[in-house]
């Protein structure tokens, strides 16, 4: 046929205009999707033999607003990114891949970041650290 990195590239229409594009090929599919107004970019990266998604959506103005993805390759997602005006805010993770979350670091600012950890898995974080960038300085 050819080339294994050949692409094929679907685009597909809705009352006339472009509503979903595909790009597909050995090692990674992209859908780039827009539901009710907003951007949504599904990408999937075939990294050592396994299949890893990422879900990136948009916000009205298309900025970033969540980035979601797998990053052990077992089709659930492990990270969790929000933002606002596509600036990261927070991020929660699953760190031992059972589908809970388990650690969130939220940015409050420039200089401060607070990271949560959750020991024991029952929803509540036991953990919490504060860091101020502006003390560490000497």
């Amino acid at each position: 046929m050819g080339d294994s990195k050949d692409t094929i590239k679907t685009i597909y229409f809705k009352s006339g205009k472009v509503n979903k594009i595909e790009e597909v090929n050995n090692d990674r599919n992209i859908v780039i999707e827009k539901s009710n107004g907003y951007l949504r970019k599904i990408v999937f990266n075939k990294i050592k033999g396994k299949w890893k998604k990422k879900i990136i959506s948009y916000d009205k103005s298309n900025n970033v607003q969540k980035i979601i993805y797998d990053i052990n390759g077992d089709g659930q997602e492990d990270v969790y990114e929000h933002y606002k005006d596509g600036i990261l805010v927070g991020i929660d993770r699953d760190e031992n891949y059972n589908g809970k979350i388990d650690f969130k670091i939220v940015y409050k600012n420039k200089n401060e970041v607070l990271l949560k950890r959750d020991r024991d898995e029952d929803g509540f974080f036991e953990e919490n650290v504060f860091l101020n960038k502006n003390e560490n300085k000497k």
